[in-house]
């Protein structure tokens, strides 16, 4: 019977012993909010993205956002309202919902009936260093006006900001 207690409990140390935990750092809410709304400023930097457009449209639903609260994800939205110059809405929406609301014209184009749009989506953020961060992120307006980007931010003094920007060509 011993031997039978033994073998299990040897097996257990055996097991921890050989198991490591890895907890990799992870950004608060306030980090996501300040980095997402510089990435999307750096994203409409060249200011001739907005020409003609109606709207822009700025993805919430992907991975960098699915830890915010709804009133978190409305910060990020008011900090964009800044472009909401000569008419131009800010609203939150995937690429799909502009889909299944008909806002593609049939050459894939964001463009309903002469309303023009613009889709913003930041799509992954990874910390480099302990005050560094890469994030990947596009805009979208057809298939022959579209932008990928890589942005590494770094924290200076408590606040993120804009230290490289890699416009990339798939």
């Amino acid at each position: 019977m011993k031997k039978i207690l033994t073998l299990p409990l040897l097996f257990l140390i055996i097991l921890l012993n050989t198991t490591t935990v890895h907890s990799s750092p992870s950004l608060s809410s306030k980090d996501i909010i300040s980095i997402s709304t510089e990435v999307l400023d750096s994203m409409l930097q060249d200011q001739t993205v907005l020409k003609d457009k109606s709207y822009v449209a700025i993805d919430l639903s992907t991975e960098p956002f699915k830890s915010l609260s709804a009133s978190e994800k409305l910060q990020v939205l008011n900090h964009m309202k800044k472009y909401d110059i000569n008419h131009i809405n800010v609203i939150a929406s995937s690429i799909n919902d502009l889909k299944n609301k008909g806002m593609f014209d049939k050459n894939n184009n964001l463009n309903f009936n002469g309303i023009q749009g613009i889709h913003l989506s930041i799509t992954s953020m990874d910390i480099l260093k302990n005050n560094e961060v890469s994030a990947l992120g596009s805009w979208y307006c057809g298939p022959n006006s579209t932008q990928d980007m890589k942005v590494i931010l770094i924290n200076a003094e408590g606040k993120w900001k804009v230290k490289e920007i890699t416009k990339m060509n798939f």
